[in-house]
This record gives C-alpha cells, sequence and structure tokens, in this order.
C-alpha cells in the first residue's frame, strides 16, 4: 500500500476578484511562503516521504522544494500534475466569461462534471489525468510519496476517491491556504 499525502500550495495574490487562474502563473506571497515552510516542518514531525512530486506551476514548485527541503529530497516536476485548463476562460472573471460563453457558465456552475470550457478541459480530462498520474506513481512509490497537487485536482481527488468526504483531511488552522489529505492507495 502507498500512502500519499496531497498539500494545496501556498497563498498566492489574484484570488480576488475570483477569476479562472488555473495555469496562470502565480508566485506564492510572503504568507504563502510561511505556510509552505509550516506544512513542510508538519510534514517532516509527522511521516518520512520517500519522494516529493510537484505540478510544474511556480507556486506548486515552490511549495514543493519547501517541503523537500525540510525532508531532504529533490522535488520532482510532474506536467500531468498541472491545474485544469481554462482555455478561453484563463484569466477571467465569472462576469467576464458568462458575458461571452452564457450557457456554459451556467453549465459549468450549476454541474461543472458535465461542463465543456471552449478551448480547455473537460474536469473527467483532468480527473483521468490527475488519477493516472496518482495511479502512475502509487506504483513506482512503495513508501510513502509526498504530492503537491493543484486545487482543481485536489478537488477532483476528493470528489472520485474520498467521494468527497475527506475524513483525512489535516486542517492547519495557522494556515489559510494549504491542507493537507492523506491517502492510502
Amino acid at each position: 500500500m502507498t500512502k500519499l499525502i496531497l498539500v494545496r500550495h501556498g497563498h498566492v495574490e489574484g484570488i480576488s476578484p475570483e477569476r479562472f487562474r488555473g495555469r496562470a502563473e502565480l508566485p506564492l506571497t510572503e504568507t504563502g511562503h510561511r505556510e509552505a515552510d509550516a506544512t513542510a516542518k508538519r510534514i517532516a514531525a509527522s511521516w518520512r516521504p520517500a519522494a516529493v512530486y510537484t505540478s510544474p506551476l511556480g507556486r506548486c514548485v515552490e511549495t514543493g522544494a519547501a517541503i523537500g527541503k525540510a525532508l531532504g529530497l529533490a522535488p520532482s516536476v510532474v506536467l500531468r500534475l498541472n491545474d485544469i485548463d481554462y482555455g478561453d476562460w484563463q484569466g477571467l472573471t465569472r462576469d467576464e466569461a458568462y458575458g461571452r460563453w452564457p450557457a456554459e457558465i451556467d453549465l459549468w456552475y450549476a454541474h461543472p462534471d458535465w461542463a465543456a470550457i471552449p478551448g480547455g478541459e473537460t474536469l473527467q480530462q483532468v480527473l483521468a489525468r490527475v488519477v493516472s498520474t496518482v495511479r502512475d506513481i502509487a506504483e513506482k512509490q512503495k513508501e510513502l510519496a509526498s504530492q503537491e497537487i493543484e486545487k482543481a485536482a485536489d478537488r477532483l481527488l476528493d470528489q472520485q476517491i474520498l467521494d468527497g468526504n475527506s475524513k483525512g483531511e489535516l486542517r492547519l488552522p495557522e494556515l489559510q491556504s494549504i491542507h493537507l489529505a492523506c491517502l492510502r492507495i
């Protein structure tokens, strides 16, 4: 059995107003760096990961680097752990996207798993990509592995693997952006 620790990156600017950020490069803020360091210390004190994997986005690489440093491990960037490709919606607010694609936006907010993003990925595509990657990592790692992934993939894994019930989630009260979830596969 392989245990994966899923970690969302630390705080970034650009959260307000809410936009379809996806693959936008947003660096960690000072708060985000503090969160990454605190998370790294928590992981190092609680587990002994054999590897650290990260999305290619800078905020994820930075968070993964903090975790890797605390563990004495060099993080591996895995392209398939990238966030959702929002295509034509990338960088737009909900209202801006609604002005151009009202039916698609209505569907996205009512049933995101049914929606097709113009020029982007569907949630089914993200799910297939991330789950196959997690399976590959689980197969590769016979010990404990730490995996830093993006919010969208994290939500999909929660919904599809944990049935929306993250009983294994570890909330760190001093951290606003980061959360951990531990999966046994």
